[in-house]
């Protein structure tokens, strides 16, 4: 996948299109139109005799079904066993008493359905839907796989290996260790503040979830919720044939101990030795979802953040982004858990523009309690929120999640079905008063990310400033924790095998790729498709298609370098053949140390996503190439490029292990233009049909 997207782009010729538009005044902004109508939402609900109930929201536009069982049990019911709730979700299609994985997949994949599970703090939710036809050949499967999973030691195992190495990703990523520190510092020893660890995920077995299971699904614990061409009366035959036999447990209560409120500020750095820039966090306990207020702190929480909804106007936006240009996409939210959840803004700013951003963020967090809302910011926001609701109710998914948090949070039937309505009576001044008492100006928390021995100074003008280790230790010597630890190349090296797994690369014989891409063409952006197919010696085909005749082929038979695309075809040009040869090797990484390559350590540097070692490879081919090794996980995170056209980068994120190999699931190169690839699906050693590999006949 080296460098793809550079020589994409110079290989295709994108036409502009012209077109007539009406004469508007865009230097003003469009006035905001009336909010939208308020739409019903009303359900039924039956309740089978072992306590399942099932609620049905009737929509007969298509002969679809969709089916949403939501478990009143979730991370926070994990106890001693912090890790199981999210195992139990992530296993559940995994292979029952009766039916393998494979099985499952295949049966669910004939009639076009999909099982999909999730887990959060509160719950977990199994959804899948279907033909109205097909619902007695997918119910059976989807009962089986709620009542029946098996939890193989040999999947357990595989589960084990990816999170470790998710774990590993985890420290690398700001967002991440901001979140796991914001965590530690509002819930302490609340459940909601437990997160992974090693010990945790090694300590997870068969026995651990077989019992984390059988104590929390069952009947009694579980609501489905039924959305789309079906009525009560068909369907409750069918949820009584396929789950009436399920045992009926008990209703798990939620029993939380208080939260203490923020006192004050508190500053708290997370050291990251090398980072490049610093991850701000503002945090506070935000309102129970229940409470009277909730839809008003809500409101307040878009206007300052955006609280995913409010994108460019929101106040945070407007002063960091467009005003000061400290960072490129600020944001914030205000979360919704039956306990209180969490009021939080979010930045990405340069190491040496800390403090002012901090200054900013803090001041327009203080005018939400300070100042009233202007009236523009108000009625835009009503209207924005209002009709994203109304856009999000068409999505039956979204339906049958909004129809059972009105049970599972204990709100009124009619919730969802007035929230427009009451939304748009809101007033400035009320808003102001809500926010003095859910955000008082003064008490909250402050996080930062960042490199200590950059950011810890500008820091300490705010106030005392606590400093945690990547593992969330405190910090008593701060600078001998920054000091940078010597290695060897060998070490290096041996390092990133480590990371890759380098045992299981080498049994690789061939590896199948397919992902999106997004293209930056002519200064516009482009989306298609990609597919990639690699093998040893030198043999690689890949793919993309951006639609019509927007189609780039390359053909690599181990030798010769074949390209096709719009306007011509035939063996690429020297400089272009020297450099995707020089990429094609398969599984690169591991050849190193092999003859013709000449390898040397740079030193300790400072990318996008961490700390690095910096090595230069020099290619057999002529090409050079800089690799940073991360510190932490030995992933590769960053390549640049120096080739006949100058200087290109790709940034390496969103590890997942496929087969107990990390693969960087999104990359960004830059050269040319900020082009993006985010990866759908891997497979290993799949056929290889070698016609690919030669000229387009």
């Amino acid at each position: 996948m080296k460098n793809f997207i550079v020589l994409i782009v110079s290989a295709f010729v994108i036409f502009g299109a012209s077109a007539s538009e009406a004469q508007i005044d865009r230097s003003k902004k469009p006035e905001p139109g009336p909010l939208p109508k308020s739409i019903s939402s009303s359900f039924n609900e039956i309740k089978l005799k072992n306590g399942l109930r099932i609620v049905v929201v009737e929509d007969h536009k298509q002969p679809l079904v969709y089916f949403r069982a939501l478990v009143l049990s979730g991370n926070a019911q994990d106890g001693n066993t912090i890790g199981a709730a999210a195992a139990v979700s992530s296993l559940l299609e995994k292979g029952t008493k009766t039916m393998s994985a494979d099985d499952i997949a295949k049966k669910l994949d004939f009639y076009g359905a999909t099982i999909g599970t999730g887990s959060t703090v509160d719950d977990i939710n199994i959804t899948v839907g279907c033909l109205k036809r097909d619902l007695d050949k997918v119910l059976p499967v989807y009962a089986d796989v709620m009542k029946n999973p098996l939890f193989a030691s040999d999947e357990i195992e595989k589960y084990k290996t990816e999170q470790l190495s998710n774990l590993k990703s985890a420290r690398q990523s700001p967002a991440e260790l901001g979140r796991k520190m914001g965590r530690k510092l509002l819930y302490d020893a609340h459940p909601y503040g437990y997160f992974q660890t090693e010990t945790s995920i090694k300590a997870l077995s068969s026995e651990v979830l077989k019992n984390w299971h059988k104590d929390h699904f069952s009947a009694e614990n579980t609501i489905i919720a039924v959305v789309g061409d079906i009525t009560e009366k068909e369907i409750k035959p069918l949820i009584e044939k396929y789950f009436g036999d399920w045992q009926k447990g008990a209703y798990h209560q939620p029993s939380y101990i208080p939260l203490a409120e923020s006192q004050g500020m508190s500053i708290t750095l997370v050291d990251r030795p090398g980072s490049a820039q610093s991850s701000i966090r503002l945090q506070r306990l935000g309102l129970p979802v229940t409470s009277p207020d909730f839809d008003r702190a809500s409101l307040v929480a878009s206007i300052f953040a955006g609280n995913g909804v409010i994108g460019f106007q929101n106040r945070l936006f407007q002063n960091i982004r467009e005003k000061h240009g400290y960072t490129y996409t600020p944001g914030g939210s205000l979360t919704k858990s039956i306990d209180r959840g969490v009021l939080v803004a979010v930045a990405e700013v340069r190491n040496s523009v800390t403090d002012s951003a901090l200054d900013q963020m803090l001041l327009e967090y203080r005018r939400l309690s300070q100042e009233k809302i202007t009236d523009q910011e108000l009625t835009f926001a009503k209207g924005l929120i209002a009709g994203k609701f109304m856009m999000d109710l068409a999505d039956p998914q979204n339906t049958s999640a909004l129809t059972l948090s009105t049970i599972e949070y204990g709100l009124p039937k009619d919730y969802y079905a007035t929230y427009p309505d009451r939304i748009s009576k809101f007033t400035a001044a009320e808003l102001q008063e809500v926010a003095s008492r859910v955000y008082p100006p003064n008490d909250l928390h402050v996080i930062v990310i960042g490199d200590a021995s950059q950011v810890l100074p500008k820091l300490q003008r705010f106030g005392k400033v606590t400093v945690y280790d990547l593992d969330f230790n405190l910090v008593k010597d701060v600078k001998k924790a920054m000091a940078p630890t010597k290695m060897s190349l060998d070490q290096v090296l041996e390092k990133m095998y480590s990371g890759l797994n380098k045992s299981a690369m080498e049994q690789l014989k061939s590896r199948a790729t397919n992902g999106s891409v997004t293209l930056e063409l002519a200064g516009k952006p482009a989306k298609g498709t990609i597919e990639v197919l690699e093998a040893p010696a030198h043999k690689k085909y890949q793919k993309v298609d951006l639609g019509g005749p927007y189609q780039i082929e390359t053909r690599i038979d181990g030798t010769n370098v074949y390209m096709s695309y719009p306007g011509g075809a035939g063996p690429a040009d020297p400089e272009t053949a020297k450099e995707e040869l020089s990429n094609s090797v398969f599984n690169q990484e591991l050849h190193l140390k092999d003859p013709g390559y000449d390898v040397k350590l740079l030193g300790v540097s400072a990318v996008p996503a961490g700390v690095a070692y910096a090595i230069e490879v020099n290619k057999p081919t002529g090409t050079k190439e800089n690799w940073y090794i991360d510190t932490v996980t030995g992933y590769v995170t960053r390549r640049e490029h120096f080739g006949a056209n100058g200087v290109s980068s790709e940034d390496f994120s969103n590890f997942k292990v496929i087969d107990g190999i990390p693969y960087a699931f999104s990359v960004v190169t830059r050269g040319g233009g900020d082009n993006i690839l985010e990866i759908n699906s891997i497979k290993h050693n799949v056929t290889v049909d070698e016609k690919l590999f030669a000229p387009k006949q």
